[in-house]
């Protein structure tokens, strides 16, 4: 007859658990798993809350007292002398009573183990993905260069500066822009190669001069004093390559662009 038996919490539940995983190896939660479906544990009784008594049929009857709180104190009659199937069995009788999951207790050295957390995606692998995604794109565009129209070039040079959207417009801004885009440069024809830097330095010049576009008025105010020596040295730049001899003749095809 069962005695009245304390419910067992969660947290009880689980040190059970950990506890079973220390205690007993894997052969030894087996073998007191077939003695508990064989339904060899009888007299089950608990004098309190903490300490579980009860007798299985083995080769003799075997008497099992176990203690929750230390299982080194647990005790079994059978010759093994240490923690034998016989305890196993009864811990599984015990929490079939509490309504606990037998087949969790048998393969408690599974489930005690800690679970790992799927690993978490961090800020910055995130954005070196996106940017190894936006470098991809750049890159496939950039085989298709030679056959762009000017102003798909101008997308382009959009995706090659889009990371330095936050930079200050001055002379560095000029230097990493312009090599953003030229190194995305494929080998183009000498008229295409000239017009390629052309359009880079009208279109970085654009970008600095955008501020100042939106109220041309008001130039000064708009531009600091930084970003109109940039400018001014960009201008500088393109007047020379306006000035450099054009071979249009030998490709004619081109004189749209």
């Amino acid at each position: 007859m069962i005695k009245p038996l304390h419910a067992m919490d969660d947290s009880e539940w689980s040190l059970l658990l950990q506890d079973v995983a220390g205690q007993f190896d894997d052969v030894t939660l087996k073998r007191g798993f077939q003695y508990y479906k064989q339904g060899r544990v009888g007299h089950l009784e608990m004098p309190d809350s903490r300490t579980i008594r009860a007798v299985v049929e083995g080769t003799e009857r075997y008497r099992v007292e176990m203690n929750l709180d230390l299982f080194t104190m647990s005790r079994c009659n059978c010759p093994v002398g240490k923690p034998c199937k016989h305890m196993v069995a009864v811990l599984l009788d015990y929490v079939d009573i509490q309504g606990r999951s037998v087949h969790a207790l048998a393969n408690a050295k599974t489930e005690a183990m800690p679970k790992k957390a799927p690993p978490s995606i961090s800020k910055s692998t995130q954005l070196a993905a996106k940017k190894r995604e936006e470098q991809a794109k750049i890159a496939e565009l950039a085989l298709r260069i030679p056959q762009m129209r000017i102003s798909e070039w101008h997308d382009l040079f959009e995706l090659c500066v889009a990371p330095m959207a936050a930079s200050t417009r001055n002379d560095q801004y000029v230097k990493n822009a312009l090599a953003a885009i030229i190194r995305i440069e494929p080998s183009l024809s000498p008229v295409k190669d000239l017009l390629f830097a052309l359009h880079a330095h009208l279109f970085v010049l654009a970008k600095l001069m955008q501020p100042a576009l939106v109220q041309p008025s008001s130039f000064s105010s708009y531009m600091g004093y930084y970003t109109q020596l940039a400018a001014t040295d960009l201008q500088d730049a393109a007047a020379g390559l306006f000035a450099k001899k054009l071979p249009i003749t030998d490709e004619p095809e081109l004189w749209p662009s």
